[in-house]
């Protein structure tokens, strides 16, 4: 099949908002980074030293990383940096990390198979986990001088949400289309993501356009006003399709009616830093984790705001079998992998759809935002 080059979809149907909202990494708001406002969770704060030697020197062993009533443990560096705010000081940290490539990041962190877990924690308490690691020899990605890199996704799903209910209700062969941006370097990508009835996760890319930075630009602004897009008689399409039947989740006929009823759903943005832990996984940190609309207003029922918000960092450890070192650091606290996703949770928020299986992670969103 000849792919053709694929421009993002910017179509408006209506006229843009007059006054655009900065969606995007906003200044910092204070509001949910004190951590007297997160909710208890999991208090069991048996000694970090059981984790790792080093680590111990960073963490206060009688605190759990989600206690409402506890502060932050005084880190070696905090009295540098004392007039910043946590994010500010999130930052900072990262900048003391030794560096490691994108190439060597791949070599060294190559995962046939691995095992995920996702974590919601305060940044206070990230600041702890993170001065651990680095101390333990965790390295951190850099390209072109840069350790924080900004992504966009638009998701793709159906006006009765058919892929999301799939993912709600745990469907045993299910998929998620999704269009994904790479702000600083202006990637552009068209991704499937499918689990196949045993249970295996497959990620497949299509490599499109470049995006320009007036173009990002435009996407980290603009986000309010729905647009149309159809993959019907496209390339694209045909590739979602046969994606789809090369898997084995739905037979041709099934997945030329799915590619055909996708549209825009819902837009999510967020910073990434990403580490290589010294026992080899990889653990990323996602800040400022927002959401919005890409729906018209009707299609939404219940009133929406133009975005939601994660007030927490999203870790996520991406290992063997085995946990990593951050794990069981994590573990040690208290704190439990938790299941959350970015997708799931814009489509909750902003289309009040049912979300048993994220629950958990959206009741405490909502009790400290």
């Amino acid at each position: 099949m000849t792919t053709t080059a694929y421009a993002p979809p910017r179509v408006m149907t209506s006229t843009p908002s007059p006054e655009p909202l900065s969606l995007y990494f906003p200044p910092v708001d204070e509001k949910f980074l004190d951590p007297h406002e997160i909710p208890p969770f999991q208090q069991v704060p048996p000694p970090p030293s059981a984790a790792s030697p080093a680590m111990a020197t960073a963490v206060s062993p009688q605190e759990s990383p989600l206690s409402p009533r506890t502060e932050p443990a005084s880190l070696p560096h905090k009295a540098e940096t004392s007039i910043m705010t946590p994010t500010e000081e999130l930052y900072a940290l990262f900048g003391q990390f030794n560096p490691i490539s994108l190439d060597e990041l791949v070599q060294e962190a190559a995962l046939l198979k691995r095992v995920d877990r996702k974590y919601m924690v305060s940044i206070p308490h990230v600041l702890q986990l993170l001065d651990g690691l680095r101390q333990s020899g965790a390295r951190v990605l850099e390209i072109d001088d840069k350790r924080h890199f900004h992504y966009i996704s638009d998701y793709f799903d159906t006006a009765d949400f058919d892929l999301y209910r799939a993912a709600a209700t745990k469907r045993r062969r299910r998929y998620k289309v999704r269009e994904r941006f790479y702000c600083d370097s202006g990637e552009h990508f068209l991704e499937v993501k499918i689990r196949d009835g045993r249970g295996n996760n497959v990620k497949k890319r299509l490599k499109c356009a470049p995006v320009s930075q007036s173009s990002v630009r435009t996407l980290r602004k603009e986000v309010t006003s729905p647009y149309t897009f159809s993959f019907r008689g496209t390339d694209e399409g045909e590739w979602i399709a046969k994606t789809f039947t090369d898997k084995g989740v739905l037979s041709a006929e099934e997945a030329r009616d799915v590619v055909r009823r996708l549209e825009p759903c819902v837009r999510t943005a967020y910073a990434r830093s990403t580490l290589l832990l010294p026992d080899g996984p990889r653990l990323t940190c996602d800040l400022n984790v927002q959401a919005s609309s890409l729906m018209p207003p009707a299609q939404g029922g219940k009133h929406r705001v133009p975005y939601t918000e994660i007030p927490f960092v999203i870790i996520e450890t991406k290992s063997a079998q085995r946990p990593s070192l951050a794990d069981k650091l994590l573990w040690s606290w208290g704190v439990r992998p938790i299941k959350i996703s970015k997708y799931a949770f814009g489509v909750a928020t902003q289309h009040h759809q049912k979300a048993n299986k994220w629950t958990k992670a959206l009741r405490l969103i909502e009790q400290a935002a």
